[in-house]
């Protein structure tokens, strides 16, 4: 709540690590210097044709103490880590009505240099704040589907691809930096607006607002800064903010939205389109807009997975509580959709969990021996987090913070696979329910695994269900492992059933979903 309150003040506050060591589409996004709230930076990677070009808007404030824009545009290079940035401001113009592109006049404000750290982070120089190096973080989060990485579905509604640089041609010398980024369970757009005060000099407009998702518009209140400083005079205690009317956005489409503003003096709409492209790598293609689901349906879907080569059949169920302004619903992934969905469905309806089922298919008993062993679990946990987690949490009101993998026999083992390997700094999964898991298969190389994720952090904050019938022996093993490292946060609990491989399942989802669900 802080942090993003601090951002509505102007704070503009991988299945592996990023595996792209270059500037990239998912970079896009709100920025800032955490230790500089009161300004930030809006950077677009945007593609035009065959070119790469990244966008920067630097909202800051003038030597006077008036918020102020420098913007700027230049190509990149496909392998690149730096980039020069031409700079300018704007002046003469009018906001809103009286806005005349004829009255524009610019002029030089420097040059921004971005040094590409991660894509969670970049380093930024500019000639007119000699020896300041801008440390930047993102402000809010990825963006909404479409985080490092990830394969984004069509967009539909609001969704991170929709993010970037937008226009009125009309209206060339003002614009507007659009975002859908995520931070946790929550959904934030963030807009600013450059523009011109009443006597013509450069101003700027931003805000931020929760949506919910699958919207298509939002009204995001909005507030303009004053009396800090450029550069290395700057100071976040000296920043003052106004409230400065509201916006709405409207999607029509991937490049065209519709801008309302509503303010204490005049009102306005217009048309904007993209002022570049789509971002780089995240082409933006318009979905089928679909009723939303109802409480207790269930769905069916496929998916062709591009790092598996397999469409797989996709099982959803929507819980009792799915109903129009419910909040956001905790989601339980499964594989071996054959064996696993109807008890899941059954179980969370029964005793009220609330959650959302999304079950993948296992297509097949030989197609179980690719992707629940090695090295195809690779790819399978590539499918599973960047491809089928944008394309279902970009269309139903999932809780990301609260996601279970559930896995049976070989896809059992592979939750604790999937446990390991998920990334520290990005975890997907707070939850696995393994039922009599074959951890007796490729058990060396399961090992490696999680010597691999030791050597990288003790910490290990989720919670992991382990039901054993016949593979008691491999399971207790496992169990044995974490119990040595003694991870920090992990809860573990061992239930060893007198029963059948086949009739554990049940009980072993009853109980394990009693475990995760507390």
């Amino acid at each position: 709540m802080k942090r993003l309150l601090a951002i509505a003040l102007l704070a503009l506050a991988a299945v592996f690590p990023a595996a792209a060591q270059t500037f990239t589409g998912a970079m896009s996004g709100s920025w800032w210097d955490a230790a500089r709230a009161g300004e930030g930076q809006f950077i677009t990677f945007e593609t035009l044709g065959t070119r790469n070009v990244v966008y920067l808007a630097y909202f800051t404030y003038t030597a006077d103490g008036r918020a102020t824009w420098q913007v700027g545009s230049a190509d990149y290079a496909a392998n690149a880590t730096t980039v020069e940035i031409p700079l300018i401001t704007g002046s003469g113009a009018r906001f809103g009505n009286a806005f005349n592109t004829g009255d524009v006049r610019t002029a030089p404000s420097g040059t921004a240099t971005l040094e590409f750290v991660s894509c969670t982070r970049m380093r930024m120089r500019h000639t007119a704040i000699a020896g300041l190096v801008l440390d930047l973080t993102r402000s809010v989060g990825p963006l909404a589907g479409a985080g490092c990485g990830d394969k984004p579905p069509a967009a539909s509604s609001l969704t991170g691809v929709v993010s970037g640089s937008w226009w009125n041609a009309q209206r060339n010398g003002e614009g507007q930096f659009i975002t859908f980024e995520t931070l946790g369970n929550r959904n934030v757009a963030y807009l600013a607006y450059f523009t011109y005060a009443a006597d013509g000099t450069a101003s700027w407009l931003v805000g931020n607002a929760d949506y919910t998702i699958g919207a298509r518009t939002i009204t995001i209140p909005l507030i303009t800064g004053s009396n800090a400083r450029f550069g290395t005079a700057f100071r976040s205690a000296d920043v003052q903010t106004t409230s400065a009317g509201t916006a709405t956005l409207e999607l029509t489409s991937c490049s065209t939205l519709r801008l309302s503003y509503t303010g204490a003096a005049q009102t306005f709409a217009h048309d904007i389109t993209r002022l570049v492209g789509p971002l780089t790598g995240l082409g933006c293609t318009d979905g089928i807009v679909t009723a939303s689901p109802l409480a207790n349906e269930v769905h069916t879907d496929q998916y062709a997975s591009t790092f598996t080569g397999f469409t797989y059949p996709i099982s959803i169920s929507f819980p009792p509580g799915y109903v129009p302004g419910s909040a956001n619903h905790p989601v339980i992934y499964s594989a071996d959709s054959e064996f696993l969905f109807q008890i899941l469905v059954g179980t969370v309806r029964e005793r009220g969990y609330n959650a959302i089922v999304v079950s993948v298919g296992n297509g097949g008993s030989d197609r179980r021996f690719v992707d629940y062993v090695s090295p195809g679990w690779n790819d399978y946990f590539r499918f599973l987090k960047l491809e089928l987690m944008p394309f279902i949490e970009t269309r139903f009101r999932v809780d990301r913070t609260r996601r279970t993998f559930v896995g049976y026999s070989l896809s059992g083992s592979l939750a604790g696979v999937v446990m390991l390997m998920d990334d520290p700094a990005d975890r997907r999964f707070g939850s696995f329910i393994s039922i009599d898991g074959s951890f007796w298969n490729q058990t060396a190389t399961i090992n490696g695994f999680e010597d691999e994720l030791f050597a990288r952090t003790h910490a290990l904050p989720v919670s992991m269900y382990l039901a054993a019938a016949e593979n008691r022996a491999s399971i207790a093993n496992f169990r044995a492992r974490l119990d040595l490292r003694s991870y920090t946060g992990l809860r573990v609990n061992l239930h060893d059933y007198a029963l059948s491989h086949a009739a554990v399942v049940l009980p072993a989802i009853q109980d394990g979903l009693a475990f995760t669900f507390p």
